[in-house]
């Protein structure tokens, strides 16, 4: 048995907690649904939600024989007997393991809780010292689930673990968040660009939030909404506003070609149903306001639209909507039915058409805090021993997985990692791609991949046993004041350079750049001897380094131009054969710099055109 604890894959306190409710049969419904949404695509909320059930399943196999004893009892021995544990599931009467959820899951799970208060004595001792081992041979097989997608089967031939299946395949993801305050924080997003499946609901009660379907249509809802994704090309608007648009290759032809050409010719792409309307799009951008009693506004800014009454789907029931037209959907006071309002002067609703942009440069500090590039997040996080969130930094030493851990809560982030050339070739990116001339290093880091304000927070300045507060205010490693990506060695991370195009698809990241270089402990530590070697890649090549590092040479600048399909971005830090104390590694300023991509630039071109032909 090994000496060390074995842990479970690192998880937020909320999901650790609707977990052990799941388990405890205290869940609720809408519990149930947020767990749902916190596992669908995050590979390690995944990981640990497997691991949590395997363990709890192997806590109960631990106490079969007694079960079994228990189960040849009558109900009277069974409360004559104090002390005794209580009534379960035993081996004999049907499976231990509670099933993975999946979409749509119902299912019940033994109460964990109840189990757990019964443990005493020997049988604590027992367990605990049982379940060191029962971990440890999880570890083996969590690495699997984490590269093949897929749950393993536990050594134990009597224990199956059953599988998930493969996990829904998300519609999109949230593409811009703006100012959003939440009905209900619960049902928040976990990220600025978290995925959305079906029945994904946002309740927000202001501001500004952009969610962008895999079929390339954007919406933006304006609080206070509530807004139901329905599918991969519709969703469902409860109240509020919103604006919708979808790229359509003959939007040109609209304005010249008859309705009933365009009636036949184009297809729908994206459908908004109201409590009283279905507003279908047909290659256009448009608006829709729902009011409190459940009465639709749809405004077209471009192109066509299709608005027929809620639940009328006869052919020739829809008005057609032209740029710059507009129609209202109410109830009939009599029978309470939807009806096509006569014809009224209204005041169009102010509809939001844009979200911010990538402003030249996506901030890659922001990105490592949690959020989309855009913002100014900071002092935040990511452990690169275990791949969890980190919400506070600490100066703790932790010594090398020895494997590339995957980030699959922060979709611009691909993993990262703690590199060990002495033992084999290092893993990169989840693409696979490794390198195999890192020195042999010492195996460990310092810290986390930290994300630090320009300036120090009051309450950690002069703090010495934070070695990224302890640099003081590091004003020479970043002339533009952003702030500090902390990569003390040994340390790797890896950016999604795909996940970005497709979060924004007008734009495309051109080049990294940053400053770079290793701040002087000797004024706090003069036995100090800093020194590291620093490596960039790109897809597995080797774009810069190994740069050797010392006080006296910083700081150095980086400009790492980056391709249209460049798929990855890598961050290495390693220590230079001379251990790696006091190597307080950063880059200043880190961003990268963007250009509207060629279909944007296209599109541009288009619409310029068509402006100008335009009478």
């Amino acid at each position: 048995m090994s000496d060390n604890p074995v842990k479970l894959p690192a998880a937020d306190s909320e999901l650790a907690r609707l977990v052990e409710a799941m388990c405890d049969g205290t869940i609720t419904p809408d519990e149930g649904q947020r767990l749902e949404s916190l596992l669908a695509g995050d590979r390690n909320a995944q990981l640990f939600y497997v691991a949590y059930l395997d363990l709890h399943a192997q806590m109960q196999w631990m106490t079969r024989d007694q079960e079994s004893e228990l189960c040849e009892k009558t109900p009277d021995e069974l409360s004559a007997d104090e002390g005794e544990l209580p009534s379960l599931d035993c081996w004999d009467c049907g499976s231990l393991i509670p099933p993975i959820i999946t979409e749509s899951s119902s299912t019940i799970h033994p109460p964990l809780a109840t189990f757990r208060s019964s443990l005493g004595g020997w049988l604590t001792s027992y367990a605990a010292a049982t379940v060191i081992t029962a971990v440890a041979i999880l570890g083996a097989w969590m690495y699997r689930i984490a590269h093949e997608g897929r749950v393993a089967k536990t050594p134990s031939p009597s224990i199956a673990v059953q599988s998930p299946g493969p996990m829904p395949k998300p519609f999109g993801r949230i593409s811009g968040l703006a100012d959003c305050q939440w009905r209900d924080p619960v049902t928040a997003p976990a990220s600025d660009t978290e995925p959305f499946f079906r029945g994904r609901k946002y309740v927000l009660d202001s501001g500004l939030m952009e969610i962008t379907y895999d079929s390339g249509a954007k919406v933006i809802l304006q609080g206070p909404c509530v807004y139901e994704v329905d599918s991969a090309d519709s969703g469902f608007l409860a109240r509020g506003r919103l604006t919708a648009r979808v790229a359509s290759e003959a939007s040109s032809r609209l304005k010249t070609e008859p309705l009933a050409a365009n009636r036949s010719s184009l297809p729908a792409r994206f459908t908004v149903r109201t409590p009283t309307a279905t507003v279908t799009d047909l290659g256009t951008e448009f608006g829709v306001d729902v009011d409190a009693s459940g009465a639709t506004r749809s405004h077209v800014f471009r192109g066509l639209v299709s608005v027929r009454l809620a639940g009328d789907d006869r052919p020739n029931r829809q008005t057609l909507l032209r740029e710059n037209d507009s129609v209202r959907v109410d109830r009939d006071e009599s029978t309470g039915k939807p009806r096509f309002a006569p014809s009224q002067v209204e005041d169009r609703p102010a509809f939001v058409r844009r979200m911010a942009r990538p402003d030249g440069v996506l901030d890659l500090l922001d990105i490592v805090a949690g959020g989309n590039g855009l913002g100014q997040r900071r002092e935040l996080g990511i452990d690169p021993f275990a791949g969890g969130r980190v919400t506070a930094f600490t100066a703790e030493e932790r010594h090398g997985a020895g494997r590339y851990l995957p980030i699959g809560w922060r979709p611009f982030v691909d993993g990262v990692f703690i590199p060990d050339g002495g033992r084999k070739a290092v893993q990169l990116d989840f693409a696979g791609h490794t390198f195999d001339a890192f020195p042999h290093t010492c195996g460990s880091t310092v810290g986390s991949v930290w994300a630090r304000a320009a300036a120090v927070p009051n309450n950690l300045k002069g703090n010495g046993d934070l070695w990224i507060y302890a640099l003081g205010g590091g004003e020479q490693f970043m002339p533009d004041h952003r702030g500090l990506l902390a990569l003390h060695p040994n340390v790797g991370i890896t950016f999604n350079l795909v996940a970005m195009r497709q979060a924004y698809r007008d734009v495309t990241p051109t080049a990294f750049r940053g400053a770079v270089g290793i701040a002087d402990a000797r004024p706090q530590h003069p036995e100090a001897d800093p020194m590291a070697d620093v490596w960039i890649f790109v897809d597995g090549r080797l774009r810069v380094g190994p740069t050797r590092l010392r006080p006296a040479e910083n700081p150095r600048r980086v400009d790492v131009p980056l391709g249209p399909h460049d798929r990855f971005l890598t961050l290495v830090a390693t220590d230079a054969a001379n251990g790696n104390e006091y190597d307080w590694v950063v880059f200043g300023d880190p961003v990268l710099d963007t250009a509207p991509s060629r279909s944007d630039q296209s599109n541009r071109k288009a619409h310029e055109t068509h402006r100008t032909e335009a009478p």
